[in-house]
């Protein structure tokens, strides 16, 4: 079982975005897309940092979080009353769309509620009596 961290959870955004194809997401050439350098599920290495600062601001520093409210902002046509509003509650990145970490009480309520759609929605499979793999996965906290 794995902790729905903003990385996983932006590592599933990306195998949503590339219809659940971990080859794709791997191979993903949006380096201008600000979860790109998250998209494999761990902290970028120096020349993954070095490629995103040829196509965005060097002097921003990139986080997680930071990158999950920047792809929100651009999801919702730069509105940040559309992030609030937002309606996407299945997108594996909603829980962080506010550009922080979301306490303990409203992550459980959303793993109890939207958990299985996410994962679908990420070609992943949710079995509790089976530790998760890489194509199944099941989030505790």
């Amino acid at each position: 079982m794995r902790k729905l961290t903003p990385i996983i959870a932006i590592r599933m955004h990306c195998r949503s975005c590339w219809g659940g194809e971990l080859k794709e997401v791997r191979l993903c050439p949006t380096t201008e897309c600000s979860l790109w350098l998250y998209r494999l599920g761990k902290r970028p290495t120096e020349r993954q940092l070095e490629e995103w600062s040829e196509t965005n601001d060097p002097e921003e520093k990139p986080t997680p979080i930071r990158a999950i409210r920047k792809r929100c902002f651009w999801c919702c046509n730069e509105s940040n009353k559309s992030i609030r509003l937002c309606q996407s509650i299945t997108c594996p990145v909603w829980p962080y769309r506010m550009g922080h970490r979301p306490t303990e009480e409203e992550l459980t309520q959303w793993i109890k509620e939207h958990q299985e759609e996410a994962a679908h929605q990420c070609g992943m499979t949710v079995d509790a009596g089976k530790p998760a793999s890489d194509d199944e996965i099941e989030f505790v906290l």
